[in-house]
């Protein structure tokens, strides 16, 4: 009975900081993967054709990659996580256009918000943050948002590749 009494006991204490930790986990995952697909596709997209925009006044292909990078760091900020003090995300868009230098960003952006994602405890999960209307959310709700927003510019990018004749490289 002890040796039971023991396991549960155990497996109680055991299970709330793995389901905690799992949150932070899958949303690192889900980043990983979205940020993977976009290396990917920045990789396939020909270089002459970063600036195409498919009207006046939207983003040009290596406009969409760059804010969706920045958004990673500009979230992240926003939930706890500290920027690189190198970063310097002013005029990012504009100024970075050349398909080389795009592709190193989404790459240092992908490494540093999945691995500080992935590292979020159960306290940081819950820390409020002031949402974009000025209402209180859960930095959780924050980085879900960032998972939602990085996707929402990935299927933007697919959309935008094969109005240029490129076929995302997984879709085969």
């Amino acid at each position: 009975m002890r040796s039971l009494l023991l396991t549960a006991l155990l497996a109680a204490v055991m299970s709330v900081p793995a389901t905690a930790q799992s949150v932070a986990d899958e949303v690192s995952a889900d980043l990983d993967a979205a940020f993977d697909k976009l290396v990917q596709l920045a990789e396939a997209v020909p270089a002459d054709r970063y600036d195409w925009r498919p009207a006046e006044g939207v983003r040009s292909i290596s406009e969409a990659f760059v804010h969706v990078s920045s958004a990673a760091y500009f979230f992240g900020n926003m939930g706890g996580i500290s920027m690189p003090e190198e970063l310097n995300l002013q005029g990012a868009e504009e100024n970075l256009t050349q398909k080389d230098d795009v592709i190193a960003f989404i790459r240092a952006a992908r490494e540093h918000i999945v691995s500080e994602v992935g590292g979020l405890s159960e306290g940081d999960l819950e820390a409020p943050v002031e949402w974009f209307d000025g209402s209180q959310r859960s930095t959780r709700h924050l980085m879900i948002g960032l998972a939602e927003h990085t996707s929402e510019h990935l299927g933007q990018l697919i959309a935008y590749a094969r109005m240029n004749d490129v076929t995302p490289p997984w879709s085969g």
